[in-house]
């Protein structure tokens, strides 16, 4: 009986020791497991087309926008030049002699004749942006004196790159509408999607149109070179009194004269307005006396 007792109690401890020996982190393991394949088996789950598009854009809103390559600067060059030159003609072919060198060309050229035979124009080059610089620094260099000088520049980097975005746009929209007039299956179908495509064409050929003259404009600069002769330097005598007193009887000589040309004319201008009435006025009254004497001789007699 007693044997039976302890056989009894010596199983219970080992079956107490090995519920004790069991580890809870394998348990907790499990646990986890058995949930992650849960959470696997619904992210796995099939979804429908819809839902998959929704959940793609909202995923790729979620995530952070990938670094997109620098853009380049398109940056519009201008530059105004005002100089003096020792002589026109020749500071003419010099700026256009630059301009060739840099890979550029006149786009215009004018020139004026001013007192003292004086010559001053306007020159206008494009060039190279990349040589914009050295192209300013070697005109100032044919120059006299530098005037005045401006220099500007108009970043277009924002419109030019929005304007391909929306021409690649087009293009996309262009695409579309051929393929849809392909499968159109009526008159009435095919005169719509004409009429749109047709739009679409104008709009790509505007776009076209604006991207090519904001690329001419960023890859050549514009300078505007404007260019005056010196203005002829007077020589006065050593002695300024003299000078100024030779310079004031000459004024007054001039001044005279001046002033007996004009009473001259006014009085030729007299003589012949108010001469022929006065000789007529004299010949009347002759005439009237004549008469009135012959008159009274015929009546004394």
């Amino acid at each position: 009986m007693l044997l039976r007792t302890l056989c009894a109690l010596s199983l219970l401890v080992l079956l107490f020791v090995a519920g004790c020996g069991s580890n809870p982190e394998e348990s907790a393991q499990s646990y986890d497991k058995d949930m992650a394949s849960g959470a696997d088996a619904r992210v796995v789950a099939p979804m429908s087309e819809p839902a998959a598009l929704m959940a793609s854009s909202d995923m790729v809103r979620g995530q952070a926008a990938p670094t997109s390559a620098p853009q380049q600067r398109m940056i519009i060059k201008t530059a105004n030049l005002n100089l003096e030159v020792p002589d026109y003609a020749a500071a003419q072919a010099d700026v256009q002699r630059i301009a060739t060198a840099a890979g550029g060309y006149m786009a215009s050229s004018n020139v004026y004749e001013m007192e003292a035979n004086r010559k001053s124009g306007n020159v206008v080059i494009r060039i190279p942006t990349a040589k914009f610089d050295e192209t300013i620094a070697a005109i100032k260099a044919i120059a006299k004196t530098v005037q005045s000088e401006s220099i500007s520049g108009n970043d277009i980097t924002e419109e030019f790159y929005d304007l391909t975005a929306r021409l690649e746009n087009k293009k996309r929209a262009e695409t579309r509408f051929l393929e849809i007039l392909r499968s159109a299956k009526n008159a009435k179908e095919i005169l719509e999607v004409e009429r749109g495509l047709m739009e679409i064409r104008e709009e790509i050929e505007r776009m076209e149109g604006r991207k090519r003259f904001l690329t001419d404009q960023t890859d050549l600069s514009t300078i505007s070179v404007s260019m005056v002769e010196p203005a002829p330097v007077l020589t006065t005598h050593p002695n300024k009194f003299w000078s100024r007193l030779t310079h004031a009887l000459g004024s007054g000589f001039e001044r005279g004269m001046d002033g007996v040309v004009s009473t001259a004319s006014a009085a030729m201008a007299f003589i012949i307005m108010v001469l022929p009435p006065v000789v007529v006025v004299w010949v009347l009254y002759k005439v009237m006396r004549r008469v009135r004497r012959k008159r009274e001789e015929q009546g004394e007699e």
